[in-house]
């Protein structure tokens, strides 16, 4: 029994997240016990997002996800200088990598048991002008969001997948590190879950979605 309410409770935990992210209709992924056996992991360059601010876009947030990814200190990383000299041996770009028989050979080349695959999904800036007193107040509203997916490069299949956003009134940089944050955590929080229930995945079947409604729960951009 308790078995199962940890299963369901690591579950809830993933579709809350996927709630608060606008990304609740994405597949969620997590093979708890094969995402535990990588040790070394490369993360490739991401798909651009569109849109005025999403060039280079990609290079900046896989280099968020890599930062946050080393500071949890549950993976060894692959240097940079290492992949950039795969990545333009092969001469390809952050478009071939989204493929997963691409990524996974880059993967091989490299030695690396799992490879990061993403595609940036917005890279955004609002700008909101208000007067008080014939001032000129201006807000700005700084948006990014990202899917990411890991792959084992022995076997070529995906073994998590998470998309989330992240946003800051300050800067590119704040909302990078909060949606990277927010990709990573689920993939961090499974490390530590090796051994139960071995895989999860979203979106749940019907039994969950009549779970949050007992528990109360349902119902309801490179910088310039």
């Amino acid at each position: 029994m308790k078995s199962q309410l940890e299963v369901l409770s690591f579950g809830l935990f993933l579709v809350c997240q996927a709630a608060l992210t606008g990304c609740a209709e994405q597949p969620e992924l997590i093979d708890v016990q094969r995402v535990t056996a990588v040790n070394n992991v490369a993360v490739l360059p991401f798909e651009d997002a569109p849109g005025a601010y999403g060039e280079r876009s990609g290079t900046a947030v896989s280099g968020f996800v890599t930062s946050e990814l080393a500071a949890s200190n549950k993976f060894r990383i692959l240097e940079r200088s290492r992949l950039k000299a795969a990545i333009d041996e092969k001469d390809l770009q952050a478009s071939d990598l989204v493929d997963p028989q691409t990524a996974v050979q880059v993967g091989k080349m490299l030695g690396v048991q799992a490879v990061i695959v993403g595609t940036v999904t917005q890279y955004d800036m609002d700008k909101t002008t208000v007067y008080v007193h014939v001032l000129p107040m201006v807000t700005k509203d700084y948006k990014i969001g990202a899917t990411v997916r890991m792959i084992d490069v022995g076997s070529g299949e995906v073994i998590y997948a998470h998309c989330a956003s992240g946003s800051s009134g300050q800067d590119f940089t704040q909302a990078g590190q909060q949606a990277a944050q927010k990709l990573l955590m689920p993939l961090v929080r499974g490390q530590r879950r090796a051994g139960r229930s071995p895989v999860f995945r979203l979106p749940f079947t019907s039994w969950i979605a009549d779970v949050l409604a007992v528990g109360g729960l349902g119902g309801s951009g490179a910088a310039p």
